[in-house]
């Protein structure tokens, strides 16, 4: 105990101060996640998270420690946040479900520890919890501060509820249109296979090289391609058309 003008000042060793004995083993489990050991981190920063019993200086009423107080609960979000970060390095996500859900209840507006308790739902096979999480503190945001959610956690939200189904309208009507492709495809086969069989000759033989009669039937110059079809649907030089002319724009907008 010293006297400093009227004032008294108690000197202790920092190891008797439970800000100092976490502040040393902060520093002791950095430097051990520094050095790979993520596990001994994790332990260490545990250990020093179990001194805190309450909030920093609660029982202490001094408006001059208000910007201390402020400054030792920071300290402790961010060791929370950090030893999440090492838990989930070693893949530990179903193990920190409890410790998460404690620390969103005593800060409920910290989306770092919600967007990391959702995705340790979602690994554990609880993504409907998980979307659940996010749901509530959207609300919270919305109706307490008038805020959304973040960009990252906008992005973890889409993240989670996975690729479109192929239940979605979108994908039923893609499917329906392969559908009909190939309902006209098979009618398209039946009508050629029909005109061939209406030829004279044509019915049973098999396809040949292109002869003289052959090039006889192609159009001549300066007449339509409308007009020749109609002259194979009869098998004669006449200019009556086909009822129905297939054509590959046709099919594909069935």
């Amino acid at each position: 105990m010293q006297r400093r003008g009227s004032h008294y000042l108690l000197e202790v060793s920092e190891e008797l101060v439970d800000e100092g004995l976490f502040r040393v083993e902060y520093e002791a489990a950095t430097q051990a996640a520094q050095d790979g050991d993520h596990a001994g981190a994790s332990l260490r920063l545990r250990k020093a998270l179990k001194l805190w019993r309450g909030g920093a200086l609660e029982d202490v009423d001094s408006d001059h420690l208000a910007g201390q107080t402020a400054r030792l609960e920071e300290v402790r979000v961010r060791a929370l946040e950090q030893l999440t970060d090492w838990e989930f390095t070693q893949g530990r996500y179903a193990e920190l479900i409890p410790d998460l859900s404690l620390w969103t209840e005593a800060y409920p507006y910290n989306e770092f520890l919600h967007a990391c308790l959702a995705q340790a739902l979602h690994h554990a096979s609880r993504t409907a919890d998980a979307l659940e999480v996010l749901r509530r503190l959207r609300d919270r945001l919305d109706r307490e501060l008038g805020l959304g959610l973040g960009p990252a956690l906008l992005r973890l939200e889409t993240q989670l509820c996975g690729p479109k189904r192929a239940s979605e309208p979108g994908e039923r009507t893609s499917l329906a249109t392969l559908k009909a492709i190939q309902v006209a495809l098979a009618d398209l086969s039946d009508a050629v296979q029909a005109l061939i069989n209406d030829i004279p000759g044509q019915g049973s033989r098999k396809p040949h090289t292109e002869g003289p009669q052959d090039r006889a039937e192609l159009p001549a110059k300066g007449e339509s391609s409308h007009t020749h079809r109609g002259r194979m649907a009869g098998g004669r030089g006449g200019n009556k058309p086909m009822n129905t002319i297939f054509t590959r724009s046709s099919i594909l907008h069935t």
